[in-house]
């Protein structure tokens, strides 16, 4: 029963924002006859740097905090962290509706998604104008959602609303979101042969960040060796940053003394992202990689094998293709074929002292 209401509840739980941290219950609200004036983005603003915490009662999955990891225009991908998982959604609000673009489950590193706004496929309609009773749309089939109040009544831990009450019917189940004026959703509530989940807003956070614990690897010159060795660092991600602006970062300035860097301070890494299908990296660096790495061949395969390693642990995974300028990684010493990925290797690795 868990693993059920986990897959119908949590997918209508998507969104939230608020324009600060201070309680507005009933003050911004307008009156039924009002909210026909009124867009989406009144009841679901995009706001940067904003994460909504919810309490959750009847299921384990319930509570949750959602965040945006990227807002770009009429697109935002949204993370939501519960203590079963981590996954992201992408959000489209455009042309009177806002949908669900697509979803992605076990979603623990930082991508941007938003790219997939383009896709139609599996578009899920979450909100559709004009904001009065009675709009109604299908969701898919044999499930339909509408506009069933506009000056609902609503009591949260965070305070009291009124909201603009969305239902939606199933054959066996019934969900009411609540969105409140400049907030977003503020509560939901599911219901299933006389069972109930429900998730209500219980804290909103202005100055929000996303921190990702992140292995990095760099080698290290000892007398006559060189060794390979990890440390931890936790990177604060605000909105619209990229994960792969953190790792050119370290790359260059090593969190620890006497640890080499990675790349020159030239170097840039154009792009990062994980291939999920092919569970494979794939990392493009500038030119300045290979032409000012300046070092011999047992330094180069070391500095290889910590990006490699670095990034493999990242996405959890053990294959990192490494381009330069969109081009196969090849030096004097290393070339490699099209396609053809580095492996992670943690062959007499140590934490760095």
């Amino acid at each position: 029963m868990k693993k059920l209401l986990l897959l119908i509840f949590i997918p209508f739980i998507v969104i939230f924002t608020s324009c600060n941290s201070t309680k507005t219950p009933n003050q911004n609200n307008p009156s039924s006859k009002e909210v026909k004036n009124y867009k989406i983005s009144d009841y679901y603003p995009f706001k940067e740097n904003t994460k909504m915490s919810y309490l959750g009662k009847g299921n384990e999955y319930a509570s949750q905090d959602i965040l945006f990891d990227f807002i770009k225009g009429d697109v935002a991908q949204v993370r939501i962290i519960n203590p079963g998982t981590t996954s992201i959604k992408v959000l489209q609000n455009k042309n009177g509706e806002l949908s669900l673009i697509t979803s992605r489950g076990e979603f623990y590193y930082k991508d941007d998604m938003t790219a997939l706004a383009n896709n139609t496929a599996e578009r899920e309609i979450i909100l559709k104008e004009p904001l009065i009773t009675g709009t109604t749309w299908e969701v898919s089939k044999g499930i339909r959602r509408s506009i069933t109040n506009t000056s609902s009544k609503i009591s949260t831990p965070y305070g009291d609303f009124n909201v603009l009450e969305v239902t939606t019917e199933g054959a066996d189940y019934k969900i009411k979101d609540y969105y409140s004026m400049n907030i977003g959703l503020v509560k939901s509530i599911f219901t299933s042969n006389n069972s109930e989940v429900s998730s209500s807003l219980e804290k909103i956070d202005t100055n929000a960040f996303l921190t990702e614990n992140i292995k990095l690897f760099f080698p290290r010159i000892m007398t006559n060796d060189i060794k390979q060795v990890f440390t931890n660092i936790n990177a604060n991600l605000r909105t619209n940053e990229e994960i792969k602006d953190t790792f050119e970062k370290y790359f260059k300035t090593p969190p620890k003394e006497n640890l080499s860097p990675l790349i020159s301070k030239n170097t840039k890494l154009n792009k990062l992202y994980l291939n999920s299908s092919e569970k494979k990296v794939y990392a493009d660096f500038s030119k300045e990689l290979v032409e000012e790495m300046n070092t011999g061949s047992s330094m180069e395969l070391s500095i290889i094998n910590s990006i490699t390693n670095t990034l493999g642990t990242y996405y959890n995974t053990d294959k990192v293709y490494i381009t330069v300028n969109n081009a196969p990684y090849s030096s004097g010493h290393i070339a490699l074929d099209k396609d053809e990925a580095f492996t992670v290797d943690f062959s007499g690795v140590e934490e760095a002292k």
